[in-house]
């Protein structure tokens, strides 16, 4: 994509597994319902689960990552089931104030640059306002 400075497809997903919670909205669930040729109220069922007043996508055991991850991520590839009808908040991903770059491929580049030199990451993530 222009403009931007990281490559998904050297990448192992960590967006997908370290946000607990992709909200999706109706629109969302349409285009993916669509996408999977069911329908919406299927697509809820099978792939969504509220979360107080949010309706979110579901997670999936991901052993590289040792936790979850989003049902729509293809584990052997890494990469998105569903990319072409990803939900909006994935699709605006990075977020503006980046500039382009994409804090998790930013560490895993870091990460590969120091293996083997005992450099310990410590990473911190916060939300703030712009």
């Amino acid at each position: 994509m222009p403009g931007t400075k990281y490559n998904c497809f050297d990448c192992h997903a960590p967006c997908c597994t370290l946000y607990e919670r992709v909200e999706v909205s109706e629109e969302d669930c349409e285009n993916l319902a669509v996408y999977f040729n069911l329908s919406v109220e299927d697509f809820k069922r099978r792939y969504t689960t509220m979360i107080g007043d949010e309706r979110c996508l579901r997670r999936k055991p991901d052993n590289l990552l040792d936790g979850h991850t989003c049902i729509l991520l293809d584990k052997s590839t890494r990469l998105c089931g569903a990319h072409l009808a990803r939900p909006y908040v994935c699709r605006v991903w990075p977020p503006k104030h980046t500039r382009g770059r994409c804090p998790y491929y930013d560490v895993l580049q870091f990460e590969r640059r120091h293996q083997g030199e005992g450099v310990l990451l410590n990473i911190k993530l916060s939300l703030r306002d712009e």
